[in-house]
């Protein structure tokens, strides 16, 4: 009996002293201002040095990044509500006085400006009707404003190979379409949506902007959308490394109308160089009657440089063309040509397999086109 009560003794000593060892480790850190100031200070800094080097990597930012220190920032504030020390006033009024000017400049100037997407959704509510469709290709924040649309609003995730079908599908009978885009998207950067529209309807419509934003849209024919899959062969070598292997374009025109082109193109060799089209619409006198350039971009919107040659999903690419012309009034032939060219330097390359431009070899002629009266 007199050894358990020992044994108990003993053990309750232990616990306590134990006990007492962990309130003693907490105890300089629970009491003392300056380690708690320190830690808050570290919560702040260590993460923004991280992001700091980040953005020399990828610079870009938006403020939800700040979530993660944001409650160590507002306790670092707090600490001047309660000042024991004089510089502690002074650190809280220093502060108070970087965040007023701050707060100046985000109220002011229109360089700080949020986009305006309520802009937009109200806008819409007054020039839509039922009849009409809204295409946004950004969902946030425009589902919190939908219901204030009379036209049915929808996300667009744009797939080159499903984009027409979608349309087809969702605003094939409507009146008018329109299409909004964000200043930082890069959900179409081929421009499928624009190229399938014109296709459909022709040119916009109207268009209007806002700030972070544009909208057009499009005032709807019976035709279906479409965009050429099965292409006709072409064998159009760019100096052995792209292959221009399908082609489809609009081989007559009424005056006035814009033509377009569906080009496919394979990658034949590595390269670090991300290249650039031209496409051209090219009148017997010489006069060019239209230009668009586009960077060449396979489905995961990488430039040719990114091209894994063993990947067939992604060492090919399929891009669209429309070639509004500057004289509306033109009629009779045009010479479709394509100059490949370096995005950096602006150099072309060669062209082999078709004739080319005054034998530049550069300008490589791919298709003829008859504008009628």
């Amino acid at each position: 009996m007199v050894i358990g009560q020992t044994s108990n003794v003993k053990r309750q000593t232990s616990n306590v002293k134990r006990q007492s060892s962990i309130v003693n480790l907490q105890s300089p850190i629970s009491q003392s201002p300056i380690s708690n100031l320190l830690f808050l200070l570290g919560w702040l800094a260590i993460p923004l040095a991280v992001y700091f080097v980040v953005l020399q990597k990828r610079p870009s930012y938006e403020p939800r990044y700040m979530m993660l220190v944001t409650p160590s920032l507002f306790l670092l504030m707090g600490v001047s509500f309660a000042p024991r020390r004089r510089w502690e006033v002074v650190f809280g009024a220093a502060a108070l006085a970087i965040f007023a000017v701050g707060l100046r400049s985000y109220f002011t100037d229109p360089a700080f400006f949020k986009d305006d997407s309520a802009g937009v959704a109200n806008w819409l509510a007054v020039e839509t009707t039922a009849e009409d469709i809204v295409f946004v290709d950004v969902p946030h924040p425009f589902h919190y404003y939908a219901d204030r649309i009379p036209a049915p609003t929808r996300y667009l995730f744009v797939d080159i190979h499903t984009a027409a079908g979608v349309l087809n599908r969702e605003a094939l009978g409507r009146r008018r379409l329109y299409w909004v885009t964000w200043y930082g998207s890069d959900t179409d950067p081929r421009g499928v949506i624009p190229f399938l529209l014109w296709k459909q309807a022709g040119p916009p419509a109207g268009e209007r902007q806002f700030r972070g934003y544009r909208v057009e849209w499009y005032t709807l024919s019976d035709r279906p959308f479409s965009l050429p899959t099965d292409l006709p062969p072409a064998q159009v070598n760019f100096d052995n490394v792209l292959l221009l292997d399908g082609l489809a374009y609009s081989k007559t025109l009424s005056a006035g109308e814009a033509g377009w082109a569906t080009l496919h193109f394979r990658l034949l060799a590595p390269t670090p160089v991300n290249y650039k089209i031209s496409l051209r619409l090219r009148a017997p006198d010489g006069r060019l009657l239209s230009q668009v350039d586009k960077l060449i971009l396979n489905d995961r919107h990488f430039q040719t440089a990114a091209w894994p040659l063993d990947d067939p999903a992604l060492n090919q690419a399929l891009n669209v063309f429309t070639l509004p012309l500057t004289d509306p009034a033109y009629s009779g032939p045009l010479t479709l040509e394509a100059v490949v060219y370096n995005a950096a330097t602006l150099d072309a390359i060669a062209a082999y397999g078709v004739p080319t431009t005054n034998n530049d070899f550069i300008s490589a002629q791919i298709g003829l086109i008859q504008v009628e009266k």
